[in-house]
Parts: structure tokens; sequence; C-alpha cells
């Protein structure tokens, strides 16, 4: 009874945001507001949803025009929790959250008004409308020694092409004929401009750890099923790609571990990518 009872006032709630006065949403949308938002969406959003908000369908839809937005918890809960491919992104603050919503709600040419406080305050605060995540990082052995191994061929394949086939070693003037078959295949891990591959990114080290900060390896991970390899995106298997994520995080001294790196967006979501360690994980 008393689940049905908490379920019943959960459901009132969430339905009472659902038709808050526009008059209300509309207050204090300012340019700093939706500064902040517009920062935190190209963060956090723009690689799947795009900036254009015109999205990657049907995986990750268009925010343009989306009716869905106008449902405060919905997208509340998608941010928090994650939903389908949407991967989660428990790690922002509330006065985030209010700038995010805020900003999607009202960028091109979306009017949906301001996203309240209080309203992302009492969602985020109530334990029956949401499950609460436990966060851990890549430095506390997320993928083991054994799954790296299976993503260094597969990365091989797949990645080489774009990305190199050099090992960390070797330097941009370094001819690549003189590189060993059992060379650790990988290259840009600090020079993104080395040996004429200046339009792929780094895959390891320093610089891709600083550029995927506080994202979630879900979303490292859902980014790469729709968008790689850049000739045949989603072409390899949700396996295929999370050991390729094992190899890569093995490249960038993360410490393995005795579990493997799950294909699980749920999972993934609650491991957060951190350019290094902190105190509490050494």
């Amino acid at each position: 009874m008393c689940k049905l009872i908490c379920r019943f006032i959960a459901s009132i709630f969430m339905v009472s945001l659902s038709f808050i006065s526009p008059s209300l949403v509309a207050e204090d949308l300012s340019n700093d507001l939706l500064e902040k938002g517009k920062s935190l969406f190209e963060a956090n959003c723009a690689l799947c949803h795009q900036s254009s908000g015109e999205g990657v369908p049907p995986a990750f839809p268009a925010l343009v025009g989306n009716e869905n937005l106008a449902n405060i918890p919905l997208i509340t809960s998608n941010i928090r929790n994650g939903e389908g491919a949407m991967p989660a992104f428990p790690q922002l603050s509330v006065d985030e959250i209010v700038a995010l919503t805020s900003y999607i709600r009202n960028a091109w040419g979306n009017k949906f008004g301001k996203v309240p406080k209080q309203a992302i305050q009492d969602y985020v605060s109530d334990a029956t409308l949401g499950e609460i995540i436990a966060i851990r990082s890549v430095w506390e052995g997320v993928y083991t020694k054994d799954q790296a191994k299976r993503g260094r061929p597969v990365y091989s394949r797949s990645c080489t092409e774009c990305h190199g086939d050099e090992p960390v070693a070797f330097g941009p003037n370094e001819h690549r004929s003189v590189l060993p078959n059992d060379a650790i295949s990988f290259s840009l891990v600090s020079d993104p401009g080395a040996s004429g591959f200046s339009s792929a990114p780094p895959l390891a080290g320093g610089v891709f750890l600083r550029g995927w900060k506080n994202q979630t390896v879900a979303n490292l991970y859902q980014y790469a099923r729709s968008e790689m390899p850049q000739e045949s995106p989603g072409s390899l298997t949700d396996q295929q790609y999370v050991d390729i994520i094992a190899y890569i995080f093995s490249l960038s001294s993360l410490p393995a571990g005795d579990q493997e790196l799950p294909a699980d967006v749920k999972q993934l979501n609650t491991i957060i990518i951190e350019p290094e360690a902190s105190k509490s994980n050494l």
C-alpha cells in the first residue's frame, strides 16, 4: 500500500511540473544562464545531439521543435538517469541542469521558457522519482588486461586508417617502415598533428582524458557506436566497441581490474572519465 501511495504522489508531482505556467518559466531567462547552458550542451550533449540540435535520429533525436522539451520531469530524468541510447549525466549539479535544460528549451527557435530551479531541486531530492546512481572513476580498475588485449587487434583493423598505427615512442619524424610487427598499435597520444593525422583526435593519454573530462564512459561508448569507424559507423559489435575502449584505457595507463567493461549503457553510465586519479582512488 505504501508503495502505491508513493507512486501516486510521484505521478501527481510529475504531472503538475508538466503544466507549469509559461509566465513562471519565462522569468529570469538571462543571457548568462543561456551562455552557461550552451557551454554545458557543447561539452556534454553536442557529440550526439549536434550543435545544431538536429541530433542523429533515431538513436539521438532532434531537439529542434521537440515537444517533449515541454515536459520538465522527463528531460530531467533523461539527463540524470539516461534513457535508451542516451547516457546519464549524474555528475551535473542542480544549477547546471537548470542552465542546460533552459538552454535546450530555448535554442534553435524553441520557446519553452526557463526551468524553475525548485522543480529540478524537488526532482533530484525525491528518491521516489529517480534511481540513485553510485558513481566510480575510470581509475578504479573498470576493465581487464585480457579485454584490452582483445581490443588491440580490433583497433588495428578498424581505427588505424585515421588514428595511425605507430607506437607511442615514435615521433612524427620517424619513418613507419621501421615499425616492428609487434609494436603497440597506437598513435597521436599527445600530438594530434603527428605523422599527418591532423584531423584525427588523440585516443589515449592526457589529451584524450582531458577532452572527455567528466563524461561518462557510456557517452564515449555511444559516440563510438554511432559515429565510428568513420567510413562505416556502427559496423562493429557492441562487445568490440567496449574492447577497443578497454584497449584505449590501457594505453592511457589507467589501471586494469578484475571485471570487464560491460557493453551495457546503464552500467557504463556509472563510470566517469577523469584526467587523473583523485586521492580517494589512489
